[in-house]
């Protein structure tokens, strides 16, 4: 009857033993699922950010372009508004065109930076193709934009030489 007994008494602690075995095991899978599936989340995260921030710098630089360009084009117009020479504006004239140009070449130098800083993290990102895409055209957009600046500041120089000139 001890015999019994003790068989009877080390099965039982056989199978809690090997129950609780499994129940660790299913603890460490389901904390190694959980640690990729955090892991898998942070990347798409991190990507997704890459993503927009690039947009937003791109957006921020065409803003910032086409603000100047509009307000080269307003002061030109004010230029040849004046129809009398007077040396008091034509200095003002001329040291506002030169802050202008000045803002301009800062801008865009930090766009030229900004184009650094999306071809590195294009590589490192992986964006997809209709994320590179649509970075390409937000790239050509901003392109076109430092065009139509340069033009338009190239037109405000060009109002203050002929205000100078002719008056």
């Amino acid at each position: 009857m001890k015999n019994v007994i003790l068989i009877f008494l080390f099965m039982v602690l056989g199978i809690i033993n090997t129950t609780a075995q499994e129940v660790d095991t299913i603890k460490v899978n389901s904390t190694n699922t959980k640690i990729d599936s955090l892991a898998v989340k942070l990347s798409n995260l991190q990507h997704d950010y890459d993503f927009l921030y690039c947009r937003f710098l791109l957006n921020e630089h065409k803003i910032d372009l086409i603000y100047l360009m509009q307000d080269a084009n307003n002061r030109s117009l004010v230029v040849n508004s004046f129809h009398i020479f007077r040396t008091d504006l034509y200095i003002s004239f001329k040291e506002s065109y030169e802050s202008s140009y000045s803002l301009f070449e800062t801008i865009k130098n930090s766009y030229e930076s900004t184009k650094d800083l999306i071809l590195s993290k294009i590589i490192s990102s992986n964006f997809s193709e209709k994320e590179w895409d649509l970075l390409t055209k937000h790239l050509n957009a901003v392109d076109a934009a430092v065009s139509a600046t340069e033009i338009s500041l190239r037109t405000y120089k060009s109002s203050i030489d002929t205000y100078k000139k002719y008056n």
